[in-house]
């Protein structure tokens, strides 16, 4: 390999065993980095990305046929996150659509109450002050595919004896608080009388949609209704990324020296809303 390229040191390079199999035989490594640096993976890095037109995907036959299959729907089936999914058509970006499980969710929930005319939730605490073009886009137009997620967190103080969405969800993302104590008197101000959320959302950006994965129920749709088989495959072309909103309410509030029975307090008041 070195004579491929001078601009990397690959010799005496340092791995870290990480098993071994039973006979003794086969060993699997990964690069050790204690400095942050390893030439192997930056070497072999530059190689994959300069030969990408040679490379051809390697097809590898599970064990278990099904199982891969199986494992993705009972996730999809039970994901306790929201999943949200940001479209781009284009240069418009928007998120109008996110995702449902059979289990409870209590943001979803709220949301719901709050609904607009022929919408099934309103998703104003994630779109206000045009959040689609201000957040979220900058940071799917700066990714690649293979790369790690990007986060963003969002607060809301979620108001009880309020009509209308705007004065229900008091939110701000985690970069329009301008100090610490912004945040922090944000966060008293909710749970004083109110119930408090912390979301991170983990942005991904996607790469083309497996249309053989579903072929079956366009398919089917199609012989029913062309014109909507062919505008549900237009919405999945345009999806441009997937955020997964993780709630770490509990967290944020351990993290600002909220006692356990403060937290409780919360707790007790989310399950009155949901229930």
């Amino acid at each position: 390999m070195q004579r491929v390229t001078n601009k990397f040191n690959l010799t005496k390079l340092a791995y870290e065993i990480v098993a071994i199999s039973r006979d003794k035989t086969v060993m699997n490594l990964r690069t050790f980095e204690p400095k942050g640096v390893h030439h192997g993976r930056q070497f072999f890095k530059k190689l994959i990305v300069q030969n990408k037109a040679k490379l051809t995907p390697a097809k590898m036959e599970s064990r278990y046929p099904g199982l891969s299959k199986a494992l993705r729907n009972l996730c999809a089936k039970h994901v306790c996150n929201t999943p949200i999914y940001i479209d781009k058509e284009g240069t418009k970006v928007d998120i109008n659509l996110v995702g449902k499980s059979c289990e409870a969710n209590l943001i979803l929930h709220l949301l719901s109450k709050h609904k607009p005319e022929q919408h099934d939730i309103s998703l104003y605490p994630l779109l206000k002050d045009n959040a689609a073009n201000n957040v979220f886009a900058p940071l799917v137009a700066d990714m690649e595919r293979a790369d790690t997620p990007k986060t963003v967190e969002l607060f809301i103080r979620y108001r009880t004896d309020q009509n209308t969405e705007a004065r229900s969800f008091i939110c701000h993302y985690a970069d329009q608080f301008l100090s610490t104590e912004m945040l922090t008197s944000f966060i008293k101000a909710s749970t004083k009388a109110d119930v408090f959320f912390a979301f991170r959302i983990y942005i991904s950006k996607t790469g083309r949609p497996d249309m053989d994965y579903i072929s079956r129920e366009l398919s089917y749709i199609g012989n029913y209704s062309q014109h909507r088989a062919k505008e549900l495959e237009g919405r999945l072309w345009n999806v441009t990324g997937v955020g997964d909103m993780v709630d770490i309410s509990e967290e944020v509030l351990t993290r600002f020296g909220y006692s356990v029975e403060e937290i409780q307090k919360q707790l007790e008041r989310r399950y009155k809303l949901l229930n």
